[in-house]
Order: C-alpha cells, then structure tokens, then sequence
C-alpha cells in the first residue's frame, strides 16, 4: 500500500486564515487532492477545526528568538539594497509609515550595504539561529518527502516551522499571499523550493529580482478571489444592512490605514456633500482606526461599516470571522463603483466586474515623500496602472466629476473590466485547480 504524502500549511496570520480556511480553499482542496492535509496554526487564530473534518490541525506557537527579529531586521533592510527594485527607494528613502521603529532602521543596513557576500553571511547565520533556537524543534517533525506550504513567506510568522522544514530538506513552497510580497519585501527569510504566485507579473519579478528559476515559479491565480466564480448575488444586501430608504445609487469607498489614506475622512465629508444624491458606504480597513471616522460627524448618505469578527480586536484578527469575505462580496456587489486609494479592493472590484476609481488627492501641499501620489510609483500597482482601465484622480473637483460620469452616466464596461480581471489575476480557472495541478507538477 502506497503512504498517503503530506502537504502542511503553515497558517500563521489572520489574513492567511481568511484567505485560505474562512474561504474554504482549503477544504475544497482536500476533498479533490490525494494528499494528507495539515494545517498548523494557532489557537488564537483558529479553534475551528470540527468544521474541517478531512484537515488534520496541528496548533503551535509563534514566537521567535529576538535574536532572529533582530537579524532578520537587518536582512529586510539590505534586501533592498541587494534586490533592488523600482519600489526599493520609496520604502529605503520615503517610508510608507512614519514611525521612528522605520526611520531607525535606515542605519541596519551599514556597512557594504549592497555587499551579496556580506548578505548571504548574515543569511546562513541567520537560518543557523533560527534552527538552534527554534522552541519546536522537539514538537513537529518534517521529513524530506514531506511539501511544506508558507503562506508568509516573507514574514517571520513562519519561521520555526519553515526553518525546520529547510533543515530537513522538505520541500519548501513558497506561496506568496499579496501582489506587493515579491517586489517590496526585501528577501524571503527561508529560501524555498518551488513559489507560488498568482501571475505573471510576480512570476517576472521573482525571476529578475531574486534570480528564481522560472520552471520553480508556478502560477496559481488568487486563493480568496474564487470566491468570486460563484455569482450568489444577494438583492439590496447594503440597503438592508443599514436601512436605505431611498433609492440613490450606492457607492464603495474602501478606507486604508490612516498612513496610507491620511485624508481619507476628510475626502468623504467633502465628497458626501457634493454628491448628496448618492449613499456612501464607507468600509474600514482593518487596519484602519475606527477613531478617527467617529469624527466625521452625522451625514444622512454616510454609512460607516466595520468589518471583522471585534472591532476591540487587534487588526490581525478582525479578519478571521466567518462571514469576512461574504459580506465583501455582496458589499461589492451592492455597490456601483470602488473608490480607494492604492488597495488591494481594486483588485476584488476587477473580479465583481465593478467600476473603480483610484485615488491620489492630497488636500494639502505635501513634499512628494508623504504625497499618497507616490504609492502609485510602487511596483506592484503598475500591474493596475497599465490596464489602463481605472481613472486616477487628484482632486476633489475631479472626483466629483468622475463620479457623477460613471453614476449618472453608466457605460456598460463589465465585460472589458471582466477581461482586465482574467488577465491580471490568472482567473482562466479557479486557484484551487491550479494549485493542485502545480502540486502534480512538482511531485
């Protein structure tokens, strides 16, 4: 009789939970693969797993040494030095957040900061601590028939489980969780074996920035985006959930963490009163501040949603409820048109083939190092830009413009956004299919 192989995911991470258990990726995946399935995770994540009845979960604990967090803070940062990209000088020169933790980090990177040999020194030292002190090194075992799944590659959350699996010599996939992962993340804490991506785009920047073998890079689309294949489109959902009398068009504005949408408030308070024949139904991010929206204040077409399990909650978690992604979905659907700024919901309003509008405003004078213009010159939303198929507006009078031509005066584009979606994000078949077809492929 021929032993059933295991695959392990490593799901550390509330927004890998959501993506790949919350949307039952995983379980479709076991009920078509010949694999063993276990899930390690941990209890503060996930206690879920009698819904699960074919994954075998194993719960560990996270943490790692400090000597590992230092280490691989000086990593991250000559990472981008010795993997240059486009994006490199925005996050080295003109950093995303403004917190001194970030500013403090510019001198990790001294001396010979584009020294290979001297990164690939701090590299091997850096997986022999990582190994040595590892806190599961007697609690979970690997082999090297054994394929290992990270679902962060490039974060630390994984990090005793796949530095255990890399001193096995267990097959390592790399499966990388956002567009942004391969081009503005620095280096991957462990080499893997094989990466999985969702596109071409990313199956480029992992070729030319960290010279990976193109037959080691598989494309598999986007785990929480086949949801979107199944078109159960709930009547009035918005309008029910928060008691729409009138019948206004509805439109989307997804917030973003306040250092990335520093005007976001403020951009709708304006907006709201020149379009005060339309609803606004503002999503917040969760890593978002729900603070600071109680500020903005009564509004009749304002309508604030909280997303996630406790709004009480750290980020990470409001992720993890059951009905995250659902009730994103048939938020989108309800609405006529996606307003943000530089989020990855543009992506989500390709796939409910929904009208979009990029935002780039600053409503005061800002050097171009705190500019929200400059997240644009990031490389992963190039792949957005170039479809040429979304406005990117600058200013409220714009906005209210563009707004008003796409509401009042819709031109029927759903089958070009459609189009525009299916390239980009590898959505010829759903990613479970592809994933396991990888699988195949590899083993």
């Amino acid at each position: 009789m021929i032993k059933q192989k295991n695959i392990y995911f490593i799901i550390l991470a509330g927004i890998t939970v959501r993506n790949l258990l919350k949307s039952n990726y995983l379980n479709e995946l076991s009920l078509k693969s010949n694999f063993k399935i276990n899930v390690i995770t941990s209890k503060n994540l996930f206690d879920d797993d009698i819904a699960y009845p074919m994954i075998n979960f194993i719960y560990v604990d996270s943490k790692v040494s400090l000597i590992c967090k230092a280490l691989n803070a000086i990593l991250r940062r000559r990472g981008h030095y010795v993997f240059p990209t486009m994006s490199s000088d925005i996050i080295l020169n003109k950093p995303l957040n403004s917190s001194i933790k970030i500013w403090a980090s510019r001198y990790l990177v001294y001396p010979f900061p584009s020294s290979t040999l001297l990164f690939k020194i701090l590299h091997g030292i850096f997986l022999a601590f990582a190994a040595y002190l590892n806190p599961l090194k007697h609690k979970l075992f690997f082999s090297k028939d054994d394929i290992v799944v990270s679902t962060s590659p490039n974060n630390l959350v994984d990090l005793n489980c796949t530095s255990l699996a890399y001193k096995e010599k267990a097959t390592i996939i790399c499966m990388i969780k956002s567009f942004d992962n391969t081009s503005s993340k620095g280096y991957f804490p462990v080499p893997g074996s094989k990466y999985f991506c969702w596109n071409s785009y990313m199956e480029d920047e992992l070729n030319s920035i960290f010279n990976i073998k193109k037959e080691n890079i598989f494309k598999i689309g986007v785990p929480q985006f086949d949801i979107y294949f199944d078109k159960n489109e709930e009547d009035n959902y918005l309008k029910r959930e928060f008691d729409i009398q009138n019948n206004n068009p509805i439109v989307l504005y997804a917030t973003n963490h306040p250092e990335l949408g520093p005007d976001d408030v403020e951009i709708v308070r304006q907006i709201s009163q020149l379009c005060h024949d339309i609803n606004f139904v503002v999503r917040v991010h969760f890593m978002d501040e729900f603070s600071r929206w109680e500020k903005l204040g009564f509004a009749d077409n304002i309508f604030i949603q909280k997303p996630g399990k406790n709004i009480s909650l750290e980020s990470d978690l409001r992720l993890i409820s059951n009905d995250f992604l659902y009730d994103l979905k048939q938020t989108l659907y309800s609405s006529c048109l996606v307003l943000n700024t530089c989020s990855t919901i543009t992506l989500d309003a390709l796939c409910s083939n929904k009208e979009c509008i990029l935002l780039a405003i600053d409503l005061k004078d800002r050097p171009y190092e705190k500019s929200v213009k400059r997240f644009y010159d990031l490389v992963h939303y190039k792949q957005i830009l170039e479809l040429d198929i979304f406005p990117v507006i600058e200013s409220i009078k714009e906005l209210e413009s563009s707004i008003n031509k796409i509401v009042h005066n819709p031109n029927d584009r759903k089958e070009k956004i459609n189009m525009a979606g299916i390239k980009l994000l590898n959505r010829s078949d759903y990613s479970v299919n592809q994933f396991l077809s990888a699988i195949e492929n590899i083993n």
